[in-house]
């Protein structure tokens, strides 16, 4: 029975209570799905695997079992956990498990063949390295490596797991997935063409980055700086327009990364020259 336990971790997810029954590494239990895939690195690190969801919550992130030095990626994924974890609310009582792919919450038996069956082969998640290999802030690459793993919370996630009525764009019709929001909805053409004036249409996260490597004559860190910067501030500006129903078309999703740069400059490595980034930024907004 026991080799069978990956198998029955893979098919099922919980909700948690208490997360006693929960274990923290190997169970989808979080918005970011299984940790040992999500955190691949920091899980390398991790001395004890088998500590429960409710055990990682008394201790913190930093009081897991850790070697004396961790590498630097391990640190930021370290950083990454950390306050994620300190958020999680347990409550008592009992962990409910579920087969993933069931739209009921109830175990059943009969689903196990199907869900070995339909089970997929997930490929290695992109742009890993253009997740750490910047100076934005932790709450950007946190946000960054959440939709890397395709778990932004945009409409048709939300509708897709019953909080919402709609999966439908703020924007324009069409659905909200994360390639809509971050980068096909029409409301973003204007922005794309000031980035890329002479480029084909960018068709998902990873071409944007390809078009800015090829495009804006920055080094490594300010590339990867640059796409988060974008892509945190289209996320920003539609968060205005669902909460607070105000829209900020090119020109003031231009002007908050602008702002935001100005801060983010103070965190780059003395290597970087962020004067470029600075002079590509302001010239987004001199393009007539």
């Amino acid at each position: 029975m026991q080799s069978l336990l990956p198998l029955y971790r893979s098919m099922t997810s919980v909700v948690l209570t208490d997360g006693a029954s929960t274990s923290f590494w190997h169970d989808s239990w979080s918005s970011a799905g299984v940790l040992r895939d999500s955190l691949p690195v920091l899980f390398s690190h991790c001395l004890d695997t088998s500590v429960s969801v409710k055990t990682a919550v008394a201790l913190g992130a930093r009081g897991l079992a850790w070697p004396p030095r961790l590498s630097s990626a391990a640190n930021h994924e370290l950083a990454l956990l950390e306050p994620a974890l300190a958020t999680v609310p347990l409550s008592p009582g009992y962990d409910l498990r579920f087969i993933t792919t069931s739209p009921s919450s109830s175990f059943h038996t009969s689903l196990v063949y199907e869900t070995i069956r339909a089970a997929p082969t997930a490929p290695p998640s992109p742009l890993a390295d253009v997740n750490w290999h910047n100076f934005a802030l932790a709450k950007v690459q946190f946000a960054f490596w959440l939709l890397r793993l395709g778990r932004t919370r945009t409409r048709e996630r939300l509708y897709r797991h019953g909080c919402l009525d709609t999966d439908i764009c703020p924007f324009y019709p069409g659905v909200e997935d994360v390639v809509h929001l971050f980068v096909t909805c029409p409301r973003l053409r204007g922005l794309w063409d000031r980035f890329f004036p002479d480029a084909i249409a960018s068709t998902d996260v990873l071409s944007i980055h390809s078009s800015l490597a090829s495009t804006a004559g920055l080094d490594e860190p300010s590339t990867n700086t640059t796409l988060l910067l974008t892509l945190w501030c289209v996320w920003k500006a539609r968060n205005r327009m669902v909460f607070d129903n105000i829209t900020l078309g090119v020109d003031g999703i231009i002007a908050s990364m602008r702002a935001h740069l100005r801060l983010w400059v103070f965190r780059a490595p003395r290597r970087v020259d962020s004067s470029q980034l600075l002079l590509w930024c302001n010239s987004l907004s001199n393009v007539t």
